[in-house]
């Protein structure tokens, strides 16, 4: 029995209290939930539609691309955001920050490490300084934008 189980036909509403709000903590399932593929599931493909369209006004957004059109899907978007939802912050995977080319690299480093079993800390501060100082390269042979 997963959790999505103790879901189906659930009458009752349990809510948590949470930084000063009062939230939801149940919900309804008319059905189980089942995993389908979106090419023979006409429902999914409008949720993947819908998914698309988000990603793309919420990437626009964040590079400050947003036109007119962009703005009015924003705004309709927003409509069906329930106040908490968590938006990643795009900053922290831009290869044109510093600090996540860094950290990317690094973070490469040590799955590297740990495939081949070796210390994970050994060198790291000084890898972070050579990555620093490589990231104007990298944006230069990438042609990105800071």
């Amino acid at each position: 029995m997963t959790v999505f189980d103790t879901m189906l036909n659930r009458k009752d509403k349990l809510y948590v209290e949470f930084q000063g709000k009062k939230h939801p903590f149940s919900f309804n399932l008319k059905h189980p939930i089942v995993l389908a593929d979106s090419k023979l599931t006409p429902g999914l493909q409008i949720a993947d539609v819908l998914a698309s369209a988000t990603s793309h006004v919420w990437k626009s957004s964040y590079r400050g691309q947003l036109d007119d059109e962009l703005r009015r899907w924003q705004s309709v978007i927003l409509e069906h955001c329930i106040d908490d939802c968590v938006w990643p912050d795009l900053h922290d995977a831009d290869l044109s920050n510093p600090k996540c080319f860094a950290n990317t690299m690094i973070l490469q480093e040590l799955i590297d490490r740990s495939v081949r079993k070796e210390n994970l800390f050994d060198g790291l501060p000084a890898m972070f300084q050579v990555a620093m100082q490589l990231h104007p390269k990298f944006v230069r042979e990438h042609r990105l934008q800071r």
